[in-house]
């Protein structure tokens, strides 16, 4: 399992590489100047050059993209044009947060995602099919902002089980920080399980026509024992391809 996630993150390299050539010519591609519109209605064309000059916006787009790829690769993302501050301080101090809901999230849609799936694969065609598939779909057409607000009405408005909003770091209030997580994690884990779900339904199903479970069928092992020795096993392959 391992040596695999360490192949997909090898894989994603080469891929990560062409999304800093597209995005960058795509920013250049959109209309407008930045430095013009920085400055405003105030901007003199003097100016204007003047700032485009000092943030190297006057050099051809191979030599700024090269300086640029060669920043990032060392931890340097830039001035921001609008602030004026480094950008890597500004997303440092928005990591820790960041990584935190992440995981939440991503724990969260593991955990509503994977059974839904596992299940309405397993039972294909059965009635807990039919009733989570559609729930899936369900999830998938549900604005992930209306789910949001609803779960403030309900859960911090109404039930007051926890808070509508904030955050603390985990390491001053390891409580308060779970429980100002919880609700945002919960979110994201509805808004992203359909798809880990109907991946991990689409993966057991194939699975009951291979081999080794028509084999294990022939022999008169329970599908309790098939899907806790064979299906279990094979199944968590996308929920990695997802990770």
């Amino acid at each position: 399992m391992l040596r695999y996630a360490a192949q997909r993150l090898v894989a994603s390299v080469p891929l990560l590489f062409a999304l800093t050539i597209v995005l960058f010519f795509y920013v250049h591609a959109v209309p407008g100047d930045p430095i013009a519109g920085m400055l405003g209605p105030n901007g003199t064309p003097e100016l204007i050059e003047q700032l485009r000059r000092e943030r190297g916006l006057d050099r051809p787009l191979l030599e700024q993209y090269l300086s640029w790829l060669g920043g990032l690769v060392q931890g340097d993302l830039g001035v921001s044009l609008i602030s004026g501050q480094q950008i890597t301080p500004i997303l440092i101090d928005r990591i820790p947060a960041t990584l935190q809901l992440t995981f939440a999230s991503l724990i969260a849609s593991i955990l509503i995602g994977f059974p839904a799936g596992f299940l309405a694969g397993n039972y294909k065609g059965s009635w807990i099919d039919r009733v989570l598939s559609p729930l899936s779909l369900l999830g998938l057409s549900l604005p992930v902002f209306w789910i949001g607000t609803l779960l403030i009405l309900v859960l911090a408005v109404q039930l007051g089980w926890l808070p509508a909003g904030g955050y603390v770091p985990i390491w001053e209030d390891p409580v308060a920080s779970i429980r100002l997580t919880l609700m945002p994690a919960l979110v994201m884990g509805i808004h992203l399980s359909p798809f880990l779900a109907r991946m991990v339904r689409t993966a057991t199903a194939e699975l009951h026509a291979e081999q080794f479970v028509i084999q294990a069928r022939m022999r008169g092992l329970l599908n309790r024992t098939i899907a806790q020795r064979f299906l279990l096993r094979n199944g968590v392959l996308p929920v990695l391809v997802v990770m």
